[in-house]
């Protein structure tokens, strides 16, 4: 489904230092700068992993394999259980969301649905917007027209048995929960399917900028299903029958990095009893998923979900964008911020936001123990671990800094920023061969950084490669001449 990745698009800035070496460090507190996390293929992982547990390719590109026993009996019911009680904290009535003006228009047409029915239009983070109405007749009337299964979704942090079965999907099958969307819990009823779609978007270009599709998708049958139920590969002529505790993995992108259209699938609806699901999507790398809204979408294939977040975390969702929306006023969003966490303790955009909060308004102590919470949710934050690092090397932590900026340029190995601010530290504490490390790795991924090459040739110097320290003179003027330019 299009749902997309729901990552923030916030414009991050960050001043590096000028072109002399003697400012070292720059600042290291703003969020959301731009950076581009490493793509990571992960797949060979785990097609290894699977078929060592026994698990079958169902393709001849060896793209889907099957695994049994992938959960115990015990784990799904968990799963089971706790998707029924969030279906109790849903919206009622729930909002019916469509991709375009038209279709919504259309749908409420063919309905039947009264003339006084108001469409709304609302915003989900990574979407163009959706087109949108709410009433009781209007959830009567498209619930007959458009049969729809339901997700709850779990994010991390929120339920123990759920991010229990994360770790075991990591470990088991090399599925990395650093790359992974909020779990989703599946509930389909008799009569409910999901028609032919693809979980990647075939629209973006394998070389589109700041593109994060996802990778693969695993999904788990949770209750056995007689009849009916199953997953068919529409394309490929292949069907997965629901069998509790089995699961198929599948990777839905190509040799080239494109959405692979032979991974289009459809999720039969059960002509006994009750099929739930646990799915996952893991993306190409790292994701700090953000929040929907809870509404019924229905997508470009025709097909309608339900998508169920807990009251709380609903509740904080709704804080965290006021305290957006109040920046920047920043002790106003820090306020909003503090609010959306005692509603959900454990919702990583709060935490992070609250954490840069504070540590701009200079509460370092109080920043670093939210930034502590948050990296644990999401020890790979690029964010997190780089702001975290500033209030670090302000207590004059520099060793904790550096660790800290090194977690950045392991997930973003061309983040510029980091690598440069590694050097100052490391220049700081006088370990001059290891600030050299750091800028030429920081001068092959930017050659033309002339910042970068002025401190460089400093740095030479003192170590007595007047030779080297030259070459990387001339390339600074060379450099700063052409961007005064």
């Amino acid at each position: 489904m299009e749902d997309d990745d729901f990552d923030d698009g916030r414009d991050m800035h960050l001043e590096k230092p000028g072109d002399s070496a003697d400012k070292y460090a720059g600042s290291l507190n703003s969020l959301m700068r731009p950076h581009q996390a490493v793509k990571s293929e992960f797949w060979k992982t785990i097609q290894e992993k699977a078929l060592a547990k026994g698990g079958k390719q169902l393709d001849k590109a060896g793209h889907i394999i099957h695994v049994e026993d992938v959960l115990t009996a015990g784990e799904c019911l968990k799963l089971i259980k706790h998707h029924e009680a969030l279906t109790t904290e849903r919206d009622d009535p729930p909002s019916w969301c469509f991709e375009s003006e038209e279709w919504i228009n259309r749908a409420l047409d063919e309905s039947q649905v009264g003339q006084e029915a108001e469409t709304f239009q609302i915003n989900q983070s990574g979407t163009k917007g959706m087109y949108c109405a709410k009433s009781a007749e209007v959830n009567d009337r498209l619930s007959a027209k458009y049969p729809h299964s339901t997700a709850t979704l779990v994010a991390r942090g929120e339920n123990d048995d759920v991010d229990a079965v994360e770790r075991k999907l990591e470990s088991s099958l090399g599925l990395p929960k650093d790359n992974a969307y909020h779990t989703q819990l599946i509930k389909y009823r008799q009569g409910e399917k999901y028609y032919p779609h693809v979980d990647c978007n075939p629209s973006q270009s394998p070389n589109s900028e700041n593109r994060n599709d996802r990778y693969a998708t695993i999904i788990i049958y949770l209750s056995d299903v007689k009849k009916g139920g199953g997953t068919t590969f529409t394309s490929l002529g292949v069907t997965v029958k629901p069998k509790r505790g089995s699961a198929i993995v599948f990777k839905n992108l190509d040799s080239k990095s494109a959405c692979n259209m032979a991974m289009t699938h459809r999720g039969d609806a059960p002509l006994s009893g009750v099929k739930y699901i646990y799915q996952h999507w893991y993306h190409e790398t790292i994701i700090m998923p953000s929040y929907m809204q809870n509404i019924i979408l229905c997508d470009n294939s025709d097909s309608c979900r339900e998508y169920i977040h807990a009251k709380a975390t609903r509740d904080a969702s709704d804080l965290v964008r006021k305290g957006d929306m109040a920046r920047p006023n920043i002790k106003k969003g820090a306020d909003f911020y503090r609010k959306a966490i005692e509603k959900q303790p454990l919702h990583a955009q709060a935490l992070l936001y609250l954490a840069d909060s504070l540590a701009q308004l200079k509460q370092d102590r109080e920043a670093l123990k939210y930034f502590e919470k948050h990296l644990k949710l999401h020890p790979k934050s690029i964010d997190g671990n780089f702001v975290a690092a500033g209030i670090w090397q302000d207590m004059g932590r520099k060793s904790k800094a550096i660790d800290l900026l090194q977690r950045v340029v392991a997930v973003s190995p061309h983040d510029g920023d980091a690598l440069f601010n590694i050097a100052a530290l490391y220049a700081e504490e006088g370990r001059k061969k290891q600030a050299v490390s750091a800028l030429q790795q920081l001068v092959k991924v930017s050659p033309r950084d002339h910042g970068a090459h002025t401190f460089l040739a400093e740095l030479l110097t003192d170590l007595g490669d007047e030779e080297t320290a030259a070459k990387h003179q001339k390339l600074a003027a060379q450099y700063k001449t052409k961007s005064r330019q």
